[in-house]
């Protein structure tokens, strides 16, 4: 019996039909007239299951639905778009879609840049975090000024993977521009809240890391995993995050910079030829906090939160490109 009511409640859920309204948060008013769509995301990849147009007062209904781990409900406005990503249990109850009117100027400086470097037997694997935060109510986008503009060694050109998150959204792969003298320039909309830049590439047989800011004033992190030290001008060391994995070290002044590195290891729960641990952040989804990067060695426990998952797959994971 208690069997039956389980299976009655599981094709329940599956089975319900998803709503919601949209909403202009720049103008506190429902978006009348927008199309939505509802895609399923299964083991098949994202597939479109029904269209709709949202009435007066921004409301929007699908029948349709599918076996899907999750859904995602998405619209266009302004040229940008804006999507949400739906449970099956959350096909209970109405959802809202929030969309901004676009501001046509260049991105703000990114905030932060985090650079974590794994040197393994035979390669240096490095990941950049670089961070951009909008605190107005419209969304910054200038499809002929580049958000993030950033530069990789020679010997990564043709091997660098990107994906953006944008504030409550899942993450985006992206192709870099390729520009001269080593610098990639990649264009997204940057949203209300903060948007995250996730860039990743290997280079072969390196103990030394060389890089370059193309933004002023913008504090940068380095991160190795626990045993790895780094030397180098202008190199503060911060501490050990709280759980001992990671040494982090501070960035100041510099343009350009050069430090060596001695020891060699993976953040936890990596493996040789996994690509970089660093995951692809899915804040509605994911909540395992592995370690914490602080502003000073003081308020560590206190500092600035990023989160990564240990399974191997997820470095490579490109998915189905939307802005």
């Amino acid at each position: 019996m208690r069997q039956a009511v389980l299976m009655l409640a599981l094709v329940s859920v599956a089975g319900a039909a998803v709503r919601g309204t949209v909403v202009n948060r720049t103008t506190g008013k429902p978006a009348a007239g927008l199309s939505v769509r509802l895609l399923s995301m299964g083991s098949a990849g994202m597939q479109e299951l029904e269209s709709a147009v949202t009435d007066a007062q921004g409301r929007f209904a699908f029948s349709r639905t599918a076996q899907a781990v999750h859904y995602l409900v998405e619209t266009q406005f302004g040229g940008v778009t804006y999507n949400r990503m739906v449970s099956p249990g959350d096909t209970a109850r109405e959802i809202e879609l929030v969309v901004y009117e676009v501001a046509r100027r260049p991105a703000p400086r990114p905030t932060q840049r985090i650079v974590i470097l794994e040197p393994a037997s035979d390669e240096l694997r490095v990941s950049e975090t670089w961070l951009f935060r909008n605190d107005g109510n419209r969304t910054l986008y200038d499809p002929q000024s580049a958000a993030l503009r950033f530069w990789v060694p020679e010997a990564a050109a043709g091997k660098i993977s990107v994906s953006v998150t944008a504030p409550g959204g899942m993450p985006l792969s992206r192709s870099p521009e390729s520009g001269p003298d080593g610098v990639y320039r990649v264009n997204f909309p940057i949203k209300p809240g903060e948007t995250r830049f996730d860039v990743s590439y290997s280079l072969a047989g390196q103990r030394s890391f060389s890089g370059r800011m193309l933004f002023a004033d913008v504090p940068v992190r380095l991160v190795v995993p626990g045993g790895v030290t780094l030397e180098g001008e202008g190199l503060e060391v911060l501490g050990p995050d709280p759980s001992g994995r990671t040494m982090i070290y501070e960035l100041k002044g510099r343009r350009e910079f050069t430090v060596a590195i001695s020891g060699s290891g993976l953040l936890e729960g990596a493996e040789e030829g996994a690509g970089p641990s660093l995951d692809r952040i899915l804040p509605a989804v994911y909540d395992r906090l592995a370690w914490i990067l602080a502003p000073a060695a003081a308020a560590l426990a206190l500092g600035f939160l990023l989160l990564y998952r240990a399974p191997a797959t997820a470095r490579r994971g490109g998915r189905t490109s939307r802005s």
